[in-house]
């Protein structure tokens, strides 16, 4: 393989790794819908997505191995290549959060998951996660170090609205049991760690192109 064929092929690893992001962002709207409106449809959609997005998961993979084995690379060029491998793992498990989430619709279904008094807050989780998602999948796209650690910012909005779940389940005067109780925090964390991997995406993108070893620090990378 001519360097030139490798450097397409990894562009070409870029461009699909934002198209699998998008595809995330998809499936974290429409599984919010279903969380707001008990709409079973949309979480079936949900979780038949979650098929295709593990088929690209897998042929990503293979498409990383072939190119360790055929070109060997050093490097910036053996980073893009690590780097393609560990960011659609995290790719894939915000796919996996977002089937969590409508999973939670269809066990309680026909009944709403979220009570009336915390439907605004999951409403602004699910808009903050997708335009993450959306944010992110330029940042693959184009590989621009200052936008992946823009991602972080807002990271920071989805925790203070993960904090206001978790405050108001906790308050004495919550009156939805405990059985509504568990559902929001256990999926307040789902929204939290969707967005938590979006932000190492981030830093793992900050690394492949400047090989900044703190951003690396950050990841658990080295040691």
């Amino acid at each position: 393989m001519t360097r030139e064929a490798f450097h397409a092929r990894l562009d070409a690893l870029g461009d699909h790794g934002a198209s699998m992001c998008l595809m995330t962002r998809d499936l974290l709207e429409q599984a919010t819908r279903s969380l707001l409106v008990a709409d079973a449809s949309a979480a079936d959609r949900v979780i038949a997505g979650g098929v295709e997005l593990a088929r690209q998961r897998a042929g990503t993979e293979e498409a990383v191995v072939q190119l360790l084995a055929l070109y060997a690379p050093v490097a910036s060029d053996l980073r893009r290549v690590v780097s393609a491998l560990w960011i659609v793992g995290d790719l894939h498990r915000m796919g996996v959060l977002a089937i969590h989430v409508a999973q939670a619709t269809l066990r309680r279904h026909p009944a709403m998951v979220v009570p009336v008094a915390l439907r605004a807050v999951f409403g602004r989780m699910g808009q903050v996660g997708a335009d993450l998602a959306g944010q992110t999948a330029v940042v693959l796209r184009d590989r621009e170090v200052a936008a992946a650690a823009a991602l972080e910012t807002r990271d920071d909005e989805m925790n203070l609205l993960r904090d206001r779940v978790f405050a108001r389940v906790a308050d004495p005067s919550w009156r939805y049991g405990v059985t509504a109780g568990v559902d929001v925090a256990l999926l307040g964390r789902c929204y939290e760690r969707y967005t938590d991997h979006a932000v190492t995406i981030g830093r793992r993108v900050v690394y492949l192109v400047t090989g900044d070893t703190a951003a690396a620090e950050r990841l658990g990378l080295r040691r």
